[in-house]
C-alpha cells in the first residue's frame, strides 16, 4: 500500500486553508483601522496635554522660561502635529501620524456659522495655545477658530483598506472629550 497523499487531497487541503487565511485577513482590516486611529486620537491627546501641562507648570524652554506653549496644526501637511514654545518657529516636538491624519477642524463661533461653512482646517492653519503667566489658552486661525470655545478635531485613517474617522473636541477650559 503507497504512503502519502493523493493530488486531490492536497489540493482540498490548500483549498480550506486559503479560504480561511482570506476570510482572516479580511476580518482583521476593521481591527487594523481602528488601532490606527486610536493611537492617532492618543498621541494627538498627548501632545495637546504636554502644552497644557509645561504652560501650567513654567517649563523652561530654550533655557528660560517660556511664556507660551502651543500645539500648531500646520494645513500643508495633515499628517504632522508640532509643539512649540513662546513664538518659537521650530518646533520643541513633531509628531508624525502613522497611517492617519488630521481631516479637519471645525469651530462653534458665530463667523464659522455666517461664512458658511464650519470647518476652517485644512484651509487655514490651526493653534491652541496656553499662556503660562495668564493660565488662559486661546484658539488661534482665521475668524471662526479664534472667537470659538471649542474646536472639533477629525481624525481619520489614510492609506488603509477599511476608512475610519473619530472626533474629539477641546473646550476653551483645556477639556479633552472623545466623541
Amino acid at each position: 500500500m503507497p504512503k502519502g497523499f493523493t493530488l486531490v487531497e492536497i489540493l482540498v487541503v490548500v483549498t480550506i486553508i486559503g479560504v480561511l487565511s482570506a476570510t482572516t485577513f479580511v476580518k482583521l482590516g476593521p481591527v487594523t483601522s481602528v488601532q490606527i486611529i486610536n493611537k492617532a486620537l492618543t498621541e494627538t491627546q498627548s501632545l495637546i496635554r504636554t502644552a497644557q501641562s509645561n504652560a501650567t507648570t513654567s517649563t523652561i524652554c530654550d533655557t528660560r522660561s517660556a511664556l507660551s506653549w502651543s500645539v500648531y496644526f500646520d494645513s500643508t501637511d495633515q499628517t504632522k502635529i508640532y509643539l512649540k514654545c513662546n513664538d518659537r518657529t521650530t518646533p520643541i516636538k513633531t509628531l508624525a501620524l502613522e497611517k492617519a491624519k488630521i481631516e479637519s477642524i471645525a469651530g462653534n463661533g458665530n463667523s464659522c456659522f455666517s461664512q458658511g461653512a464650519t470647518t476652517s482646517y485644512p484651509t487655514s492653519n490651526v493653534t491652541i495655545k496656553f499662556y503660562t503667566l495668564y493660565s488662559k489658552m486661546e484658539f488661534l486661525g482665521d475668524d471662526c477658530i479664534a472667537e470659538s470655545t471649542r474646536l472639533t478635531v477629525t481624525l481619520k485613517t489614510d492609506n488603509t483598506s477599511v476608512e475610519k474617522t473619530t472626533d474629539f473636541t477641546i473646550d476653551q477650559g483645556g477639556g479633552i472629550n472623545v466623541n
